[in-house]
């Protein structure tokens, strides 16, 4: 009995459910969506085919043109530096002169009968350095206006160079001809060497604001901007006390002559330039 139920009990086992079969777990499973097999996948860091096709280069903090500004400045600053150090060392004796001309009206006079001798030329290259930094300070000031949008940078600095001599050539050309026509040519001809004497001298403190405005940091930047608007306007008042104090005996002489010379060289011109002003800016 005990050999029949010993030989038994192994063929019931062999029906029952054998634990260590899975395929009836794999059956009884529901099929997983092929979406989220997709989802379940843990994506390959690796794997450069599942990115975006298309690759984006990251923003550049400094644009091209910045930086084309930024050499041109550069360029522009190391021009004027070369151009400071060949009036230092080579005019030095005529930069005093203009200096001393500048602050004392004695000296002017003294100034002008060397410049009827025949001395000019180093007089033309301190006026030339006050139009090229009057220009730069123009240049960085605005900036490229409407009016000159689209052009290169060199082409505006021109056109602010070539304003300022226009400007200047006018006055001077407005004087020759007061000179000509009123009783007074050899007081309008100081004058006129006065006005050349005050740009020079103003040429020299504006390179040094360009200088600052240029290279220095922000807030000094600013501060050299406004302080330099100031010393020009001071510059101006102090220019027209000067040109009042050598044109008074003309004022006692020629009152109407006086007065329609500050209306047609002064006054009119001085309005034009605002109106241009309002108009372009």
């Amino acid at each position: 009995l005990l050999l029949c139920l010993y030989a038994v009990l192994p063929l019931q086992g062999q029906g029952s459910q054998n634990p260590f079969d899975l395929t009836p777990r794999l059956q009884a499973t529901s099929p997983v969506s092929e979406s989220e097999e997709k989802s379940d996948v843990i994506a390959n860091p690796f794997d450069l085919s599942r990115g975006s096709s298309t690759y984006t280069t990251p923003s550049k903090t400094v644009t091209d043109e910045a930086i084309s500004d930024r050499r041109f400045i550069f360029f522009l600053t190391l021009f004027n530096l070369l151009l400071f150090s060949f009036i230092a060392t080579l005019l030095r004796n005529y930069q005093a002169k203009a200096f001393s001309a500048f602050l004392a009206p004695n000296l002017l006079a003294q100034l002008f009968r060397e410049r009827q001798v025949g001395v000019l030329a180093p007089f033309l290259i301190l006026y030339s350095f006050f139009f090229f930094n009057a220009a730069f300070f123009i240049f960085q000031y605005l900036g490229v206006i409407p009016l000159l949008a689209g052009k290169k940078l060199l082409s505006v600095l021109l056109y602010y160079f070539t304003g300022v001599i226009a400007v200047t050539l006018v006055k001077h050309f407005m004087l020759w001809i007061v000179g000509s026509i009123f009783p007074f040519q050899e007081v309008i001809r100081r004058y006129s060497f006065l006005i050349m004497i005050f740009y020079s001298i103003t040429g020299f403190y504006l390179a040094g604001a360009n200088l600052l405005i240029a290279y220095g940091p922000e807030w000094l930047a600013g501060i050299a901007l406004q302080l330099t608007l100031v010393v020009l306007l001071l510059t101006l008042i102090y220019r027209h006390l000067r040109a009042l104090i050598l044109t008074i005996r003309l004022f006692a002489q020629h009152k109407f002559h006086f007065l329609l010379y500050i209306c047609t060289v002064e006054l009119i011109p001085f309005i034009l330039l605002i109106k241009f002003l309002q108009i372009y800016f």
